[in-house]
């Protein structure tokens, strides 16, 4: 795609405004008569997805339309109609849990998380419904993921300063994952960093994981802020992070996520009965 590939090119070329170099990205979305489509509105809506696809796909860049677009499209129009009505259909529910310390190997405290099993589509994965309830506004949010502060900086920072005012701990889901600012995360009034789990995993032996999630802690220790590991699933993990002195752990080598009625027969029955 010559013509295409010089059309990009071309637009990402830098230009002078106001005395100011200037650049921008191009992507396409292209939509071929008369195999995608007999008429301009069906063209013009299928290269638009396309077009979108290839956004998501990085910049500067072009895809061409195929079915799965649409498909895509439609399934996930079909789930979030679905969420909305989960509430009510008693399909969303809660489970609980605990958080570790990471020194003598106690409960520190306990997350609340949200899971969603549809009768149309079975337990849908969180990854899915929560950017879908996050699109569609259905959440009010507390806890912010890295990539949600980094959007719309000095609203988050002032919706933060008002909760921290409130006596609400504010912690960084996923901290490392999406595009962190320092000179944001010295203005951000948090508790603490949460470290995604795609960095627990492989730790020690992956050098990569290991250098980013010390880089992590030593960066939270700077700052005042305490850490949690997320998704510690192997005593060589937990270890590990002993000696980076991380605060508190999650996972599965200690707890899974249980429902309302395990937690209580787990901790509160047991603890009552001591």
């Amino acid at each position: 795609m010559t013509y295409t590939n010089n059309v990009i090119k071309k637009v990402s070329e830098p230009y002078s405004f106001n005395d100011t170099q200037t650049f921008i990205s191009c992507s396409l979305g292209i939509a071929l008569f008369p195999q995608d489509g007999e008429t301009t509105n069906t063209l013009v809506k299928y290269s638009d997805l396309a077009m979108y696809h290839a956004k998501e796909n990085g910049k500067n860049s072009y895809h061409f339309y195929n079915n799965s677009l649409y498909e895509k499209k439609a399934k996930k129009f079909i789930l979030a109609t679905a969420l909305k009505t989960a509430i009510d259909k008693n399909e969303l529910y809660l489970v609980y849990q605990p958080q570790v310390s990471c020194q003598d190997e106690q409960i520190s405290s306990m997350e609340v998380l949200l899971r969603w099993n549809s009768q149309q589509f079975g337990p849908v994965p969180v990854g899915k419904f929560i950017p879908l309830a996050e699109e569609s506004q259905q959440i009010l949010e507390l806890e912010l993921t890295e990539s949600a502060l980094m959007t719309n900086t000095q609203e988050s920072i002032n919706k933060l300063i008002h909760l921290k005012s409130l006596g609400i701990k504010l912690s960084i889901d996923d901290f490392g994952t999406g595009y962190s600012s320092m000179s944001y995360l010295k203005q951000l009034p948090i508790d603490t960093l949460k470290i995604d789990k795609s960095f627990i995993d492989g730790i020690p032996d992956d050098q990569n994981n290991t250098v980013i999630t010390k880089a992590i802690i030593e960066l939270a220790h700077q700052f005042n802020l305490e850490t949690i590991a997320e998704g510690v699933e192997y005593k060589h993990q937990l270890d590990f992070l002993k000696t980076t002195s991380c605060h508190y752990i999650q996972g599965y080598y200690f707890y899974k996520p249980m429902k309302a009625d395990d937690f209580e027969k787990q901790f509160v029955l047991a603890s009552d009965s001591q």
